[in-house]
C-alpha cells in the first residue's frame, strides 16, 4: 500500500516514503534536466553538486550518512578494472584512481536527503504534488456503513493474528535450532544488509537449480578469492570483512552477543551491503559458470 505524503520533513526522514518515489526519475528533468557524462546516464558527484547548487562536501556527507540506501538505487564507485572499462567505454581521460557514479535514481534519491538546496525542495514538492494527486483517498475514508465498519476492523484483527502466529512458529523454529546459526539469522535484520549464512543459502539454490552442490565454506572460501571476507580457520579476524571492502563499501563487520552452553559470546562476521552482494553475486556468477562449463566438458 502507497502511503499519501503530505509532509515534506516526513519525505526527508522516513526511508520507507523515500522509496515508494523513486520510480519517478522523469521529475528530475521535469525540474531540469540531468546533464551527460560522457554519453552515459550516470552522473559525478560534481555534476551532483551542480546541480543541486550545494558544495561538494554536502553531497558527499549525505552520501556517507546513507551510503547503503543510495548504493541499492544505483550509486556506485568504480575502481581498477571496472574503472579502467569505463574509460575505454567513454573515453574518458582521468588519471583519479576511483570515480563515484550517480544513476538517476540516485540523483531523485538525493533530492529528498538534500534539506538545503532549492532545487532538490522543487524536485521533492512536485513529488509530493504527483502523491497528492494518485491518491484517491481511500486509505483515509471512513466506512459508509457499520456492516462495512464491522468488516474492516475483522480484517485488521485477521491480520494481527495471522502476524503473530508467524512470529510465534518463527520463534519455535529458531529454539529447535543450533543456537549459533540461528541467533546469527536472526540478527541479520531488515537493514538492506546480508550476513553470509543468508548470502551463501541464495548461491546453493541457484546451484541446485542447475543440478549441483556446494558447500558453505566453498562459497566462503570464493567470497575471499574475490577480495571480500578474511579466511583464517581458528583466527579472531576469521570471516569478518576485509579493509578493501569496507573502504568500497561492499561489506562491514557486525557483531552480536549470542547466547551459548558456555555463557555469553561475541561474534563478529562481516555483512554484504546491497553494492557488496552486487559485486558478490556478478563474479561468483561467472566463477561458478566457468566450473560449471568445465563439469560439463
Amino acid at each position: 500500500m502507497t502511503i499519501a505524503v503530505t509532509d515534506e520533513l516526513a519525505l526527508i526522514e522516513s526511508q520507507t516514503l523515500r522509496s515508494q518515489y523513486l520510480d519517478r526519475v522523469e521529475v528530475l528533468d521535469e525540474v531540469a534536466p540531468l546533464p551527460e557524462y560522457y554519453g552515459t546516464h550516470y552522473v559525478t558527484t560534481e555534476l551532483v553538486a551542480e546541480y543541486f547548487d550545494v558544495g561538494l562536501e554536502t553531497v558527499k556527507s549525505v552520501v556517507k550518512d546513507h551510503r547503503a540506501e543510495l548504493a541499492s538505487n544505483g550509486y556506485t564507485v568504480l575502481r581498477g578494472a571496472d574503472l579502467k572499462r569505463f574509460k575505454e567505454e567513454t573515453g574518458l581521460e582521468s588519471t583519479s584512481s576511483s570515480l563515484a557514479l550517480y544513476a538517476p535514481r540516485t540523483v531523485l534519491n538525493l533530492a529528498m536527503l538534500l534539506r538545503d538546496s532549492d532545487r532538490a525542495r522543487e524536485v521533492r514538492s512536485m513529488i509530493l504534488d504527483l502523491a497528492t494527486q494518485n491518491s484517491p483517498g481511500s486509505d483515509l475514508a471512513l466506512p459508509q456503513d457499520y456492516e462495512s465498519a464491522l468488516y474492516e476492523l475483522w480484517q485488521k484483527v485477521k491480520a494481527n493474528r495471522e502476524l503473530e502466529q508467524l512470529v510465534e512458529e518463527k520463534q519455535q523454529v529458531i529454539e529447535v535450532m543450533e543456537p549459533k546459526a540461528a541467533l546469527a539469522d536472526l540478527h541479520a535484520q531488515a537493514d538492506n544488509f546480508t550476513n553470509l549464512r543468508s548470502f551463501a543459502r541464495k548461491i546453493q539454490q541457484w546451484y541446485r537449480n542447475h543440478g549441483k552442490i556446494v558447500y558453505q565454506a566453498t562459497i566462503f572460501d570464493w567470497l575471499h578469492q574475490i577480495g571480500l571476507i578474511i579466511r583464517r580457520p581458528g583466527g579472531l579476524e576469521h570471516n569478518q570483512a576485509t579493509a578493501w571492502a569496507i573502504r568500497n563499501g561492499y561489506a562491514l563487520n557486525h557483531t552480536v552477543t549470542i547466547k551459548t552452553s558456555d555463557g555469553l559470546e561475541n561474534v563478529t562476521a562481516a555483512r554484504l551491503t546491497p553494492l557488496g552482494e552486487q559485486y558478490a553475486w556478478d563474479r561468483i556468477y561467472n566463477l561458478v559458470g566457468d566450473l560449471m562449463s568445465k563439469d560439463e566438458d
